[in-house]
């Protein structure tokens, strides 16, 4: 193993033992366990994009579709699997964008991460 590649496993390990990461995985590992929890998230992104598709293409019953995702959404925001599930998330997120920038910084050279889907949107 060349420096490089077990100073990166180094970096890794150290990301792993963040409190960022480990608050995150421990909440992954509770939002996957929670059938309940993990339908009713899969229901009201569904009915999101149901919602959008009504609105595009000017389709009737967008009123009743409204009612029933901001129903889900309160749902969702009283789910706590959820919630902590989406903070958690939220966090470990912003904690490696600062990775990114400090990278960016260190390097001055750009460094993006691939964007990726987030829990609700």
């Amino acid at each position: 193993m060349n420096n490089f590649d077990k100073t990166l496993k180094e970096f890794i390990t150290v990301i792993k033992e963040t409190k960022e990461y480990t608050s995150y995985k421990a909440a992954d590992m509770i939002f996957k366990s929670d059938k309940e929890a993990s339908k009713l998230l899969e229901e009201f992104q569904s009915s999101q994009q149901t919602l959008q598709i009504f609105r595009q293409g000017n389709f009737p019953g967008v009123d009743e579709q409204e009612r029933k995702v901001r129903e889900l959404y309160r749902k969702v925001q009283n789910s706590r699997a959820i919630m902590d599930w989406a903070k958690s998330q939220g966090k470990l997120q912003a904690f490696i964008g600062d990775l990114a920038t400090e990278l960016t910084n260190q390097i001055n050279f750009p460094f993006t991460l691939p964007q990726k889907g987030g829990c609700c949107g």
